[in-house]
């Protein structure tokens, strides 16, 4: 089985010499990272552009201060000369802004806005609320340092280059209405890393906020109890009254895959919705950009 998404048709094309804002949300990396990042554009016929700090940072373990990262944001999807927008690195303090982003003005159409991770919180804020789409996909630090493959580096060019006009990515059921589902369209697809899924509870960015949609998860670096508090969270708060299907990607670097697969299988047998597994989206070398925000293709 397999999910198609068709890319947005407004989204741009990449083009040489295009000028890309490449932007930090959350955590910030050192002067050597960027210079990988740079040198990494350049090889794609690209011009880098970084945002200059103006005001004090009182939270040392973020890039900037909340007003620098917030109009940081802003000045990327205001500049008429940028339409791809690239996050460098995750980490934490995506949320952080949000609140202040709602209420600004921000050109968001014709855009394309990319990162995953801690921008999960971006991508439900967009896709939820402004009803953007947007694009999960590996962080500019990651691909600069060698740590995303060839073949994902490959898949996320040609969809920026509009090479890959409808995507496609394989999916296994993981239950019985999975594997009846038959060929279908279901709603948006929302969603990102489980643990910022899951600190949207409450918030106007919150995962079912706007009616029916479909849900990715994946994870990294958790304690196999914490992704079974946070999966109980999520049902408890009934997150899944409107979820019409979940795509179950990679969950990585956990500390017991046994009590992992017992976790998702308690998981899968208590919800009365399709559960399949989609493969390469997470933290791992393979991670597939894909398309947030637009309505997917089940095809059996």
């Amino acid at each position: 089985m397999k999910i198609t998404i068709k890319r947005p048709e407004n989204w741009p094309i990449l083009q040489n010499n295009q000028k890309i804002p490449v932007i930090f949300p959350a955590f910030g990396i050192l002067d050597a990272e960027k210079q990988k990042i740079e040198n990494f554009l350049r090889n794609w016929q690209l011009e880098t552009v970084f945002y200059q700090a103006k005001y004090p940072n009182d939270l040392e373990f973020l890039a900037n201060g909340d007003q620098d990262r917030l109009e940081e944001l802003q000045n990327a999807f205001n500049d008429k000369n940028s339409n791809i927008i690239f996050c460098g690195s995750g980490g934490y303090g995506s949320a952080r802004i949000i609140p202040e982003l709602l209420k600004s003005d921000i050109y968001l159409e014709n855009k394309i806005f990319a990162g995953f991770s801690d921008i999960t919180s971006l991508h439900l804020a967009f896709n939820n609320c402004l009803n953007i789409p947007t694009l999960h996909s590996p962080m500019l630090k990651q691909i600069a340092k060698g740590k995303i493959s060839d073949h994902s580096i490959e898949f996320l060019y040609n969809i920026l280059t509009d090479k890959e006009y409808e995507l496609s990515y394989n999916i296994q059921p993981l239950n019985k209405l999975a594997k009846n589902i038959g060929n279908i369209t279901l709603p948006k697809l929302l969603g990102g890393n489980l643990s910022l899924i899951q600190t949207s509870i409450g918030t106007d960015w919150q995962i079912n906020k706007k009616g029916d949609y479909s849900l990715l998860i994946e994870e990294y670096d958790e304690k196999s109890y914490a992704i079974d508090r946070m999966l109980n969270h999520l049902k408890n708060a009934d997150i899944f009254s409107n979820c019409r299907a979940i795509f179950i990607g990679d969950i990585s670097k956990i500390d017991n895959q046994n009590y992992l697969i017992a976790i998702l299988d308690d998981f899968v047998n208590k919800l009365n919705i399709p559960i399949f597994n989609i493969d390469n989206i997470g933290h791992k070398r393979d991670n597939l950009a894909i398309i947030l925000g637009q309505d997917i293709n089940i095809l059996d």
